[in-house]
């Protein structure tokens, strides 16, 4: 599936995709969904839910920066 392809699919943009891909955004619910039936897949399969341990670091990480 191309990223227009994709894009169209999900009803959002190519650059949109593209920010997801790269790793630049984390798209919302609702984004995600759609993404997940263009393709077909399970929301799951797309977008693991983190591990505790991710989620820890994720957080230590913000106290620090404040």
């Amino acid at each position: 599936v191309s990223v227009t392809t994709l894009a169209e699919g999900a009803g959002t943009t190519y650059q949109t995709i593209w920010k997801i891909l790269r790793g630049e955004m984390y798209p919302k619910e609702y984004l995600r969904i759609a993404i997940a039936l263009a393709l077909g897949a399970e929301v799951e399969q797309l977008f693991p839910m983190p591990t505790r341990d991710v989620l820890v670091a994720a957080a230590e990480k913000a106290a620090v920066a404040a």
